[in-house]
């Protein structure tokens, strides 16, 4: 029997099913972002919120490279745990989209902040925030995957 600790093989080469449809849903998503004028910069600002929360360093490394290369500033990703005490460092569609982030990672803040929800779903309207929704609920799927596979961060 293996090790509790051993990595769980879930990634592409196992299960390419699963691995090539969660790798299309992230497509979709940038295209759609795309049709909907929604910047990279916002889609990766999301990523790493939720990778952040749930503490996933392989996805972080990746999407903290990838939100540098999309135009966001450093002291946006380094101050993004803390965002709500950053003033003004995020504009409104960045706050509305960092709420997204923390309310489709956290079920219970889903259920617990629908005023909060509620306010950042004002500022983008219905398109954007279920675009942002589901670019937040992808990334979880790749934050789990990449936890449970105990993936090397690339960047070292």
């Amino acid at each position: 029997m293996k090790s509790a600790h051993a990595p769980l093989k879930c990634g592409e080469p196992v299960f390419k099913g699963a691995w090539k449809a969660q790798a299309a849903q992230t497509q979709a998503i940038w295209k759609k972002a795309e049709e909907l004028g929604v910047g990279r910069d916002l889609i990766e600002l999301v990523y790493v919120r939720a990778s952040q929360i749930n503490g996933c360093a392989f996805c972080l490394d990746v999407h903290v490279r990838e939100g540098l290369k999309a135009g966001l500033s450093t002291l946006k990703l380094s101050v993004t745990p803390a965002w709500r005490e950053a003033g003004a460092v995020y504009d409104d569609v960045e706050r509305a989209a960092l709420t997204i982030a923390e309310t489709a990672t956290d079920p219970v803040a889903a259920h617990e902040n629908t005023a909060e929800y509620d306010a950042a779903r004002e500022v983008l309207g219905d398109d954007k925030t279920a675009l942002l929704a589901w670019a937040a609920i992808c990334i979880n799927g790749w934050n789990r995957m990449h936890a449970l596979s105990h993936t090397p961060v690339e960047g070292v």
